[in-house]
């Protein structure tokens, strides 16, 4: 199960206004499991007995409870081999859903169809973030990029523009239930700043349909300074955006609920990119993967 990406739509989605999610296929989690004397998990996270599993486990600890009930399975040893950011934005609480339910559909040689594995990662989701709007399941599920609009419609979106995208975690992890709550709270008041970030969103679906990679930078541009204006950008964020359009970026925003998470840089120039990947090695950056938007 690979991870997804926003690139513009943050938080608006959860308006019911478009989205634009692409899938990350070098970030990625696979799930095995075996027999074992009990409910045991190893992960990067967690090791040890299910039943001992922190909070912060408690949706994968939900879900693995509700499925091994579901097919009455003797005790088993979860292996997790996760190498998706964690709280960065990039779906990997939905991935990693996904890859429980399709082991154990696996180890029990049963037929797993899409909508019965959307009804379990949804239930999970629910669970770790209280009212997920979606983007996160179907981003994990696609091959493709799409247009998501919460409870309205999902839609393939084909780029096949001559441009990179380069993806940086911050380092700093995320809250979405903080994000989401701070964010409702701003536009109690200021509501006028929604209906500007969806003129943005539409703008960059236009740019995509019609490849014009430098309209799409701006939008980018324009978008994260609605984040910082909502409040969910970070200093460190701001400052990975101002060193990739140094680097020769077209456009640069945080990707996800913010708070932390990844950062995001649309590039024309290959070189340019990799000058800013090292760059960004440098600095202590070391999960970072590229998406070539001629492929997608």
């Amino acid at each position: 199960m690979h991870a997804k990406i926003i690139l513009i739509g943050e938080h608006a989605v959860v308006y019911h206004k478009k989205a634009i999610v692409c899938p990350v296929f070098d970030a990625n989690v696979q799930v095995q499991l075996a027999p074992h004397d009990q409910y045991y998990i190893e992960s990067e996270f967690y090791k040890g007995l299910l039943k001992d599993a922190p909070t912060s486990f408690e949706s994968i600890k939900n879900l693995i409870d509700t499925l091994a009930t579901t097919f009455n399975v003797n005790p088993i040893k979860i292996n997790i081999h996760n190498h998706i950011p964690v709280a960065a934005g990039m779906g990997a609480s939905a991935a990693i859903a996904g890859a429980i339910v399709q082991a154990f559909f696996q180890y029990h040689l049963e037929t797993l169809s899409e909508q019965t594995l959307i009804e379990w990662i949804q239930r999970s989701e629910t669970i770790a973030h209280g009212n997920p709007s979606g983007i996160d399941m179907y981003g994990v599920l696609s091959n493709h990029a799409l247009i998501f609009q919460r409870n309205i419609d999902v839609t393939p979106l084909t780029f096949q523009m001559d441009g990179y995208l380069l993806i940086t975690f911050s380092n700093e992890h995320g809250s979405t239930k903080e994000a989401v709550t701070r964010v409702s709270k701003y536009f109690a008041d200021n509501e006028h700043v929604l209906d500007d970030m969806e003129e943005s969103i539409l703008k960059a679906i236009q740019a995509i349909q019609h490849k014009h990679i430098d309209a799409l930078g701006h939008e980018f541009n324009t978008y994260h300074h609605y984040l910082k204006q909502i409040g969910v950008s970070t200093p460190r964020l701001d400052a990975m955006v101002h060193d990739a359009l140094s680097f020769g970026a077209v456009g640069a925003k945080l990707s996800g609920g913010g708070l932390g998470g990844c950062m995001i840089a649309l590039f024309k120039n290959q070189s340019q990119m990799h000058q800013l990947k090292e760059h960004y090695k440098k600095q202590g950056y070391q999960q970072q993967f590229i998406i070539d938007l001629k492929r997608i």
